[in-house]
């Protein structure tokens, strides 16, 4: 029977090639919109899932409310991790992480006397962290002892991407333990142990870890509970047993031990899952995107969107067939047989031509995985004989497009008479018109709420690139110089000698940077000395020229002169002044440098477009720029 059915159904689908290849385009692409979403969703709900211990692993993270004010921070004082480890017993391995640096310069010293160093800018791989760190965070040795690698003072573990990046593609990893490295020209350390990559789905992508432990030298650890940086993090594995809700509760005591607080001002510590760290976007993230529980929710919707338009575009395609594949059915029936014969033979027919989109989806998913692996990551390989929880989604979605798809053509199909076929009076079953008329209309809702989606998605991201930042952005490149060794007055002079150089300035980070600073500043207004927080940007006297930044009252930063502060229209508003030009000879108080308003500035924007920040700009004397 089976057989017969196949045959059948082939002679079928010759008969109808147009209607076939129609129905097998729109199947394929459901199924390969699936599969591709139903790969992007486990890519992304895999992150750090990897680690040992990962369940009670955290990093612990603070809220903090003031001026009315509520933000998130994953950094942490400098003292907290020793203070945390000391006082709260719960801890099974406290783990700092310090990433609190640009891009340093990495040097390898030639081994042939009066050769020259190599160097090497890097980009966010390196971070000090303190041992326990790989009890931590899993990685394959290759070379070195795991339990003592980051003991000693000034070590190094590098991965096999740096490993050949410093030492060349064939160097060996036993033979480099020894070697020096050196860090942005401030001190050497010894490689001490050489590790696989981190995988792709790992919120920390460490490719050398480097020994906290520099000795009093060169240490960075300070005594300053104020000051805190996204920069440094730490990790804590609990005992096991442990509700971190305990921790949790232990550390209000120990924010009120160790932290002085304004009146107004809320600090909250607590322990946020590592399997999180991807998910929640309250901390953002160092190393990479974040991935909202919302995201991936609205990505597997659509997936079941993209295959419900599938099973509805097949059920109208098939439904137009009643008319033409009557008198075959008639003939079926006037022959003996059955309108379960009848179904099973539909439904056949439907199983056959979900296979082949099956098929073609699977060969067509990794060439366009490829085509979007921006989207997708490096790793998400698409093979379901290799992979037992991709193939049961394939199959699985193949059972039930075949069964979404084929069940009511095959009712309908049975459900004609062999009396009213041979007589030439075929009539559609009850309900069909309003049944189809249904579906179209679904379909075309569904259609219409994607198409939507999809141009506010491409609107959004066409005003993310084309709209006003609060200055001007032609012609203008910025560049970061190293921290060390960089007479800025000598590199301004040799830049703008250059013809094609107009203007040259400096400041502590780009107009637009994920790298900010900000914290609380006191103002005195009619007498009345008050605080708020701001961003502040360390700038030279030309700044603003060099931005084509417009201001809208007071005046620009003269040289010489510390005591200025220039500050936009947001702060302005905020400190209580509906004029701009009524905040100008405010005094202002931050971080011990005292000055007045003597500018104010149109809006710009310091970070993402996604935020918006009050800012202060700073002349170049306090900035410490020559």
């Amino acid at each position: 029977m089976l057989s017969h059915y196949l045959k059948t159904s082939l002679r079928a689908f010759r008969r109808t090639k147009t209607h076939t290849l129609v129905n097998l385009l729109g199947l394929t692409l459901g199924l390969l919109c699936a599969t591709l979403i139903f790969q992007k969703i486990r890519y992304e709900a895999s992150f750090d899932q990897h680690h040992p211990n990962a369940e009670r692993t955290y990093r612990l993270v603070h809220e903090s409310t003031q001026f009315g004010d509520t933000g998130h921070q994953r950094g942490i004082p400098y003292p907290f991790a020793e203070t945390f480890r000391e006082e709260i017993p719960e801890a099974d391995r406290v783990v700092l992480i310090d990433r609190n640096f640009g891009r340093p310069v990495v040097a390898i010293p030639d081994e042939q006397e009066g050769g020259e160093a190599k160097r090497f800018r890097e980009e966010r791989g390196l971070a000090f962290v303190q041992p326990g760190f790989f009890d931590l965070f899993d990685y394959d040795w290759i070379a070195g002892d795991r339990t003592t690698a980051l003991d000693g003072p000034y070590t190094i573990v590098l991965s096999e991407t740096l490993l050949a990046k410093y030492f060349g593609d064939d160097a060996v990893p036993a033979d480099i333990l020894g070697r020096i490295v050196t860090f942005d020209n401030a001190f050497d350390l010894t490689v001490t142990g050489v590790v696989t990559d981190p995988i792709e789905t790992n919120s920390l992508p460490i490719h050398g870890a480097m020994s906290a432990n520099l000795g009093e030298e060169h240490t960075r650890i300070t005594d300053n509970w104020g000051s805190i940086s996204s920069g440094v993090q730490t990790f804590v594995r609990l005992q096991e047993g442990v509700d971190p809700e305990t921790v949790n509760a232990k550390l209000v005591d120990f924010v009120d031990r160790h932290f002085e607080l304004e009146d107004d001002a809320q600090l909250t510590y607590f322990l946020q899952p590592l399997t999180s760290l991807h998910f929640d976007d309250r901390f953002g993230s160092e190393y990479g995107g974040i991935t909202t529980p919302g995201e991936l929710y609205t990505l597997g919707l659509i997936g079941l969107l993209l295959l419900l338009t599938a099973c509805i575009n097949f059920v109208n395609l098939n439904t137009t067939l009643v008319f033409r594949r009557a008198k075959e059915v008639g003939v079926r029936k006037a022959l003996g047989g059955t309108p379960r014969e009848i179904r099973g033979y539909f439904m056949t027919e439907t199983a056959l031509l979900t296979a082949v989109a099956l098929v073609v989806a699977l060969l067509l998913a990794n060439p366009v995985r490829l085509l979007i692996r921006d989207f997708f990551g490096e790793s998400a390989v698409i093979n379901p004989f290799t992979d037992p929880v991709l193939l049961a989604f394939v199959l699985g979605a193949g059972v039930l497009l075949t069964l979404a798809s084929g069940l009511y053509p095959a009712w309908m199909m049975s459900r004609l008479r062999a009396s009213e076929v041979v007589k030439g009076q075929v009539s559609a079953p009850g309900g069909f018109l309003s049944v189809r008329r249904g579906l179209v209309v679904v379909q075309f809702a569904i259609s219409q709420v994607l198409i939507i989606g999809t141009l506010a998605a491409v609107y959004q991201t066409q005003y993310l690139r084309s709209a006003p930042l609060g200055y001007d952005t032609s012609a203008v490149v910025e560049f970061e110089v190293p921290d060390r060794e960089v007479d800025l007055a000598t590199l301004a002079t040799r830049l703008e000698a250059h013809s094609a150089i107009d203007e040259v300035t400096f400041s502590n980070s780009g107009a637009t940077s994920g790298s900010t600073w900000a914290g609380n500043f006191h103002y005195e207004k009619d007498t009345t000395r008050l605080e708020n927080n701001a961003q502040i940007k360390l700038v030279e006297e030309d700044y603003l020229r060099t931005y084509r930044m417009p201001l809208v009252a007071g005046r620009d930063f003269v040289r010489g002169d510390s005591s200025s502060f220039i500050i936009n229209e947001a702060l302005a508003e905020l400190m209580g002044y509906e004029n701009p030009a009524d905040a100008l000879d405010t005094p202002i108080d931050m971080w011990n440098w005292e000055g007045v308003v003597t500018g104010v500035v149109r809006d710009f924007n310091t970070n993402s477009l996604h935020q918006f920040h009050m800012s202060i700009g700073v002349s170049s004397a306090s900035a410490g720029f020559s």
